[in-house]
């Protein structure tokens, strides 16, 4: 039963924690096209600001952590013995590497990557040289707290999840790349892909090449 309610805990987490970085992506993109004074975009900083208050009760109440008796409500928790302390935030986990929003941005992709458990590196190194392959002249840099390729503004984005690697194209993309994404789960500017198939990289490289050009 504990075991459910912490798998179901991190499911709600991973599901508002791509949401919360999707707003940003599509924020830094109206920005850059100069779009901020749209309605659109005061609806996204309303979301943004609920998705924040979201991710500041789970990380208050330790809903990555094994510790998801603690909510509102409900009886404390036993205190568990202590395991992995992660560096940044300096919060403990029962597994070492435990993925969880840590609310403190990486320096450089070379950073994030590594600070994304050991078993999804690969794929994100992989996604990464796709990208980079297919946009020579971008710039690498972490913009909201996501891998970023950037050209005079943000280009595509992407981002380590416990399931899947999230891609940031923009709504835009997605549309026009619709008909070679129905396998995959597409939502507002998303591209979900799980790490359970092959990565479908030359499809990675022309969706960041349609961005560079749109």
């Amino acid at each position: 039963m504990e075991q459910n309610r912490l798998e179901a805990f991190e499911k709600m987490l991973s599901a508002v924690q791509e949401e919360y970085e999707g707003i940003l992506s599509g924020m830094e993109r109206m920005k850059a096209e100069k779009k901020t004074k749209t309605v659109t975009y005061q609806q996204l900083m309303a979301r943004k600001l609920m998705y924040q208050n979201m991710l500041s009760m789970y990380q208050i109440y330790g809903l990555t952590s094994e510790q998801s008796g603690n909510l509102p409500g409900q009886p404390q928790a036993p205190e568990k013995e202590s395991g992995w302390t992660c560096p940044e935030c300096g919060r403990t986990f029962k597994k070492k590497g435990q993925s969880h929003y840590c609310g403190k941005a990486k320096e450089n992709v070379d950073a994030y990557i590594a600070g994304q458990p050991e078993e999804i590196q690969p794929y994100l190194q992989e996604i990464r040289h796709a990208i980079s392959k297919a946009l020579p002249d971008a710039e690498e840099r972490i913009s909201w707290s996501m891998p970023t390729f950037w050209k005079g503004h943000n280009l595509i984005q992407f981002a380590g999840f416990k399931k899947h690697i999230g891609l940031y194209p923009g709504p835009e993309a997605v549309e026009a790349f619709a008909d070679r994404l129905e396998a995959y789960k597409t939502r507002k500017g998303t591209i979900q892909i799980p790490y359970t198939r092959p990565l479908p990289l030359e499809l990675v490289a022309e969706i960041a090449r349609w961005c560079a050009k749109a």
